[in-house]
């Protein structure tokens, strides 16, 4: 997980999800792709097609290799999104400071990646035994320190499974060749020599090519294991429990060797078991548990134990090499070796989650979580685990980042990694004692900046901040919301007096520039310009100032915007949006994004290709927190007000600029508001030359699809608007409904005398005649047509002005669209065609008439492998799809289908005639 980071130890940004795919790939020995796709991937610097198609190809790739069932993939993919979501937070929330990429990943790994995924798949494995046939006292796909007294070091995961398979086959490699060659009669190839030394290499830690994995236990094998049990069914219960016994008697394993293959009670149960005096439900748990652990396992089994072990053993070999330099993969010391560390965490918090549901899971899951967290060790609780504590599930992230944040911000970059757990006497009490430590001072650093910002309310600032001398509990206060001018001032002169160190320095003087660049303007004083530029001049003669360069180029764009001065303002954002990645700056890269994005859109049209940029560092940072994150159209829309009613502020004096696309439109706007005819018309003649482009608007609307869309907004609110707005208001709305048909004439005329504008596109790629087609205007869409305009131009999402007309029901503009011989093989982003628009709007009179001149479009599937008759079918027939398609119609403005509808759809799509 990070080895495609390890060049620039000084970049300490949090390791991303797509990094942990990309290691997984790697380490079940797939081919990656190019080095330069796999870095932007990782880095959410791919565009987001592109980034989701390899995500979903990655992914489903590693599911293809371990041959995961649809159940497996299903529960991967849920757990992937909820340990992802909360990651996202954790990292919206952590500034990483002057920690390396080492510590960073150290702390992150043991803090939220190890306890998260060991609870999970303790989870998982209560709904399926994920270890069949593995030895149940032990983590088999995990290194494992070596107990044996004759031998020290480290049991890798691939050597664990070699020996379960020798085993299964009588107790060697040598025996395995046997059952293997004994099963090759469908191959004719004699690979013995081969096989046996491969697997001696792979016993000794060499890592299996995947290819020899698949070749030495592909399908072609039926191998008949010697050593594995089979339990009869037909049999008393008594033969079953002395076939048991005589096969473990077999096998001389003792009491100790039973309770680890089999992890039945402690070794005098076991003693008392086998001796034959055990209860019957014991026996009864005795035979389940040898034929579970003996039995023979299929060929997809085994392929899916060694490329797993592969896995997890490879990625062992990297992050040891990454995280412990020089250390051997054989090392058992725990305090060179850390990751083995890391391995006992995840064993106690999976045995851990086991034992509360085996001891509480009739009482239920808050019994479970309870029994679950009063095990739990309070100085790891409140610090190792915090990420998964039950009791603090809504709090838990953010508690987490504050308390990384105080970690991170002690480091010394290159410092020995800290140890997580203690590995014997002495260790474990310095290591409790330092959790202790952390988890006191920062609740009492809590509790003391609550009480601190309260006394502040009321008593003098100067005189109360006198009495409290940390500095990291200054900082919090002087960045509190809620304090008084007064106090914040006095806040930040306190921390200036505290501050010990050049890096220190800096923080007091960014919540200055807080204040003056993103406090109420109105109070500013008339030098506040030249006030901002001493503070950033100061701040750029530190010595630390790289290590808070991002948010400092964020002022100097906010001071530059505030002098008007827009394009060096721009400049500044993109400088501040690179600087951001060097570091864990929390929702500073998002909020960075959001501010470029707004300068960017303020007084031009959406370039998505171009502007793409900053709404996936938009998404990466945090601030679009929607489930489902509206689009990047609907983004640079909300952009482009915040840039104007929030971000830009001018400094007192200056004059304040105003947006370039309203000072454009604003008296064609006044005119055609108007509704007088000749003025219109007048208007048009004189101006319709200089409008025949898109105007500075974040939509890039032309002026005739502003008028357009002007029209289509006061013709949807007023029938709202007339039973809401009070009897004097009235005849203004009746006036303006008398405007409609002026509007028309005027849109219409401003198409003739302008056709160029016909051809121009908003940012979604919605042309004039789409819109009107949508709104079924069947006169201006002929009017449309007969002035050149494009019938086969299509929007952002692929539909023409023939799929808009679908939509509409209205039978002039489809008419008028097809007589004049649109293209009707247009298809949608995925992969629809008219007639599926057709079937999902429920327009029979579009079906027949589609069908009647492109029959062969009845049978051609869209991206979901549907026809329009099986898409017409699952509306009809699977329930609760009718119901949804119906909601979304709605919010759309449209009818509901009715389901007798449904019908008359799938009788007419019947009867298309066959297409060879």
């Amino acid at each position: 997980m990070c080895r495609s980071v390890t060049k620039e130890k000084s970049m300490a940004t949090f390791p991303t999800i797509e990094t942990a795919l990309l290691e997984i790939h790697q380490s079940l020995g797939l081919k990656q792709g190019q080095s330069d796709t796999k870095r932007k991937f990782s880095s959410g610097h791919m565009q987001l097609i592109n980034h989701q198609k390899m995500g979903e190809q990655v992914l489903w790739e590693i599911f293809d290799e371990l041959e995961l069932d649809e159940q497996a993939r299903a529960g991967f993919v849920d757990d992937l999104v909820k340990i992802g979501n909360a990651y996202k937070g954790l990292e919206c929330n952590t500034w990483t400071f002057n920690a390396d990429l080492r510590q960073v990943f150290w702390l992150v790994l043991g803090h939220f990646f190890t306890p998260g995924i060991a609870r999970h798949a303790a989870f998982w494995n209560l709904g399926a035994n994920l270890d069949g046939g593995m030895p149940r006292g032990s983590f088999w796909y995990l290194p494992e320190v070596l107990s044996d007294k004759n031998e020290t070091g480290v049991y890798l995961p691939v050597s664990q499974v070699v020996d379960w398979l020798s085993d299964l086959a009588g107790g060697s490699i040598e025996r395995l060749a046997e059952c293997r060659n004994r099963a090759a009669s469908v191959s004719e190839v004699d690979d013995t020599e081969t096989f046996i030394r491969t697997l001696y290499n792979w016993r000794k830690g060499t890592l299996p090519y995947r290819d020899k994995i698949h070749c030495f236990f592909s399908d072609d094998f039926e191998i008949n294991f010697a050593g594995s049990f089979e339990l009869d069914t037909t049999e008393t219960f008594d033969r079953q429990f002395s076939d048991a016994l005589r096969f473990v008697e077999a096998k001389k394993l003792d009491e100790q060797a039973l309770r680890k293959e089999l992890a039945i009670g402690d070794e005098q149960d076991i003693k008392r078991i086998i001796s034959g005096h055990g209860t019957a439900n014991e026996k009864q748990l005795f035979i389940g548990l040898v034929a579970d652990r003996y039995q023979r396992p299929t060929l997809k089994i085994i392929r899916q134990r060694l490329l797993f072990a592969r896995m997890i053993q490879d990625g062992y070999e990297r992050a040891l090499k990454f995280l412990c330099p020089g250390v051997e993969k054989s090392c058992p010391n725990f305090e060179q070796n850390k990751l083995l560390q890391v391995f006992a965490i995840y064993k106690h918090i999976y045995n851990l989650t086991i034992a509360a549901w085996r001891n509480c899971r009739v009482d239920g899951e808050v019994a479970e979580d309870e029994w679950f967290e009063e095990r739990l060790d309070p100085w790891d609780a409140y610090t190792l685990y915090l990420s998964i504590l039950p009791s603090r599930h809504e709090t838990a992230i953010l508690e987490l980042a504050s308390l990384l944040n105080r970690m991170f911000g002690s480091m010394i970059a290159e410092a020995d990694l800290q140890d997580l757990i203690g590995y014997n006497a002495s260790s474990r009490e310095h290591v409790t004692k330092a959790k202790l430590g952390l988890v006191t001072s920062h609740a009492e650093e809590t509790i003391a900046i609550s009480k601190l910002i309260d006394r502040l309310k009321t008593a003098s600032p100067w005189r109360t901040l006198q009495s409290e001398g940390r500095y990291s509990v200054v900082t919090q206060v002087a960045g509190a919301s809620g304090l008084s001018p007064k106090a914040r001032s006095a806040a930040i002169e306190r921390l200036k007096e505290l501050a010990e160190t050049p890096g220190e320095q800096l923080p007091p003087i960014l919540l200055e520039l807080d204040g003056y660049l993103n406090g109420d303007r109105k109070k500013l004083s008339k030098d506040s310009a030249i006030q901002v530029e001493k503070l950033l001049a100061k701040a750029k003669a530190n010595p630390s100032f790289d290590q808070w360069e991002a948010p400092f180029l964020q002022y100097e764009a906010k001071h530059h915007l505030a002098k008007n001065d827009f394009k060096l303002a721009q400049k500044l954002f993109d400088a501040a949006r690179k600087a951001v990645l060097g570091r864990g700056f929390g929702s500073l890269r998002g909020e960075i994004a959001r501010d470029g994005f707004a300068v960017q859109v303020a007084d031009q049209k959406l370039i998505p290709n171009n502007h793409e940029i900053y709404y996936r560092e938009m998404l990466a940072g945090g601030v679009i927190e929607e489930e489902k994150a509206p689009g990047i159209e609907e983004v640079a829309k909300w952009a482009s007000e915040y840039f104007w009613n929030d971000l830009y502020k001018p400094y007192p004096g200056l004059e304040r600029k105003k947006p370039v696309g309203s000072e454009e439109l604003k008296p064609a706007i006044n005119v055609f508001m108007s509704g007088d005819v000749n003025a219109i018309k007048d208007w048009i003649n004189l101006n319709h030359k200089k409008y025949n482009k898109s105007l500075h608007y974040v939509t890039g609307d032309s002026l005739l699809l502003s008028w357009i869309k002007c029209r289509s907004h006061f013709q949807n609110q007023l029938p709202k608007m007339k039973q809401i707005a009070p009897m004097d208001l009235q005849p203004e709305l009746q006036r303006m409904e008398r405007n409609f048909d002026v509007w028309r004439q005027a849109i219409k005329l401003l198409a003739q005398k302008g056709p160029k504008q016909l051809t121009l596109t908003d940012f979604k790629g919605q042309s004039p005649l789409m819109l009107v087609a949508e709104a079924g205007d069947s006169e201006l869409v002929q009017a449309f047509l007969e002035a050149g305009a494009d019938p086969d131009l299509q929007d952002f999402q692929g539909k023409s002005a023939f799929h808009a007309a679908v939509k509409s029901y209205d039978k002039a503009s489809i008419d008028a669209l097809l007589s004049h011989r649109c293209n009707l093989s247009l298809k949608t982003v995925d992969g629809r065609s008219a007639l599926h628009t057709a079937t999902w709007s429920g327009n029979t009179y579009a079906i027949k008439k589609v069908i009647e001149l492109s029959p062969q479009l009845a049978w051609q599937r869209d991206s979901n492998g549907m026809t329009p008759l099986e898409l017409a079918k699952f509306y009809c027939e699977t329930p609760g799809a009718l119901s949804y398609l119906n909601a979304e119609l709605v919010k759309e403005g449209r009818k509901p289908v009715p389901a007798e509808q449904i019908e008359k759809l799938i009788t007419a799509l019947k009867n298309a005639p066959a297409v060879n």
